[in-house]
């Protein structure tokens, strides 16, 4: 039988991650439905947003330049060491349209996706909706 403290060890490493990097996985979906994917790139951001007052802190990011199907899968991975068990994080989602190579911003998430510490999972299923451009 193993020592208690070789058990705790244990799942305290399970729980943690277990090494130096690890990683927040999901799905990212739309709202609506563009009429076309061409030239649309997504960015999946982690960020601690323990802080009210002041911006979120930026841990990590994906860009995925194809879009052909949805749900979008993806997996930001960080690094174990940037990550506080005392803080909260977050994931957002941004979704952009290049037109001769500028990003044009046509989608984006609006709720709050707790991650990672607090009891929250490392999995999360975003939902993207269309920006309003002003008219003119």
């Amino acid at each position: 039988m193993k020592p208690l403290w070789l058990l705790l060890l244990s799942l305290a490493t399970v729980s943690c991650g277990g090494g130096n990097t690890d990683g927040v996985t999901g799905t990212v979906d739309f709202a609506y439905i563009p009429a076309s994917f061409a030239g649309l790139e997504l960015e999946v951001t982690l960020a601690d947003t323990s802080l009210a007052d002041a911006p979120a802190t930026l841990i990590a990011t994906q860009r995925i330049t194809r879009i052909s199907a949805l749900p979008v899968r993806f997996s930001v991975r960080y690094s174990s060491d940037k990550i506080k068990a005392t803080h909260r994080y977050s994931v957002s989602a941004r979704v952009f349209r290049m037109v001769n190579g500028e990003e044009n911003l046509v989608y984006l998430s609006v709720a709050n996706i707790p991650v990672i510490t607090q009891g929250w999972p490392n999995e999360a299923n975003i939902v993207v909706e269309g920006v309003a451009r002003p008219a003119g």
